[in-house]
């Protein structure tokens, strides 16, 4: 008996045009890191997102949403009288906090428990959370696509949380419509109107709407980090050819192939 052997090399083949026995394909676990699969492209995506969460943060958090200007009917009415108006007279206000006057002004106080709200005021305050909430899974998953593969509706459904996001953004302005932005009477029948203007986080606010908005087209606009999680990086085929010769004089000849993942 003998046995011959001839080993070929061929050039690397994309896995997406190849079958391969479960075999000859070694599967990886969980992703490839590093290939970089969407090239310089993604700085867009990344760039936006990022920026419009911290936008969204800068406007939502802190207590300078609003500016929360009071008007008395009587233009005579005691100073003792403004003190009972709450949220305080002539200060900023936001969903979650407002600034104080006098002594502590340019300090933030979170609303007492007894604070009375309607239902426009706790909407506002749930879309905070909810575009904090999405704006950073979406982040994230753009931040991880910079350096791993991800499905086609994996990254469509980004670039739509995106623009949910661009929405719920725009809802936190319900605030204008809520209570703290109505008018009231004081405990002692005075009547007082209440003005609520703009102030630092509805601006920022505003260009977080924008910010999310351009995400979500970049994304869309940008081709998925598509890759074969199981394909190799290349393959190196090598054909064994064994040749055996029975006592009878005949030659029973097998060809074996393997590929190798380099």
């Amino acid at each position: 008996m003998s046995t011959t052997d001839d080993a070929t090399a061929s050039k690397p083949k994309a896995a997406s045009t190849q079958s391969y026995s479960d075999e000859q394909r070694p599967r990886v676990s969980g992703y490839r890191i590093g290939n970089n699969p969407h090239g310089g492209s993604i700085c867009f995506p990344l760039t936006f997102t990022t920026t419009a969460w911290l936008l969204s943060m800068f406007a939502n958090q802190f207590c300078t949403f609003a500016y929360r200007k009071v008007t008395f009917e009587d233009p005579n009415i005691a100073f003792n009288e403004t003190l009972t108006i709450f949220p305080p007279a002539n200060t900023t206000i936001s969903t979650w906090s407002y600034q104080g006057v006098g002594l502590s002004s340019g300090i933030c106080f979170r609303y007492p428990s007894y604070f009375e709200t309607d239902s426009a005021f706790q909407a506002a305050r749930a879309f905070t959370i909810l575009v904090a909430v999405f704006g950073f899974v979406s982040m994230i998953r753009i931040w991880f696509a910079a350096c791993m593969p991800m499905g086609t509706a994996s990254w469509a459904c980004t670039g739509y949380k995106l623009l949910l996001c661009c929405l719920l953004e725009g809802l936190c302005f319900l605030i204008f419509s809520s209570n703290v932005c109505a008018d009231g009477v004081t405990d002692s029948g005075q009547k007082f109107k209440v003005d609520c203007s703009v102030d630092r986080g509805a601006r920022i606010g505003i260009a977080a709407v924008v910010f999310w908005f351009v995400a979500a087209l970049s994304v869309l606009n940008v081709d998925p980090p598509i890759d074969d999680i199981y394909g190799p990086v290349a393959v190196q085929k090598v054909v064994t050819k064994t040749e055996t010769i029975n006592p009878d004089g005949t030659k029973d000849v097998k060809t074996e192939t393997r590929s190798y993942y380099v």
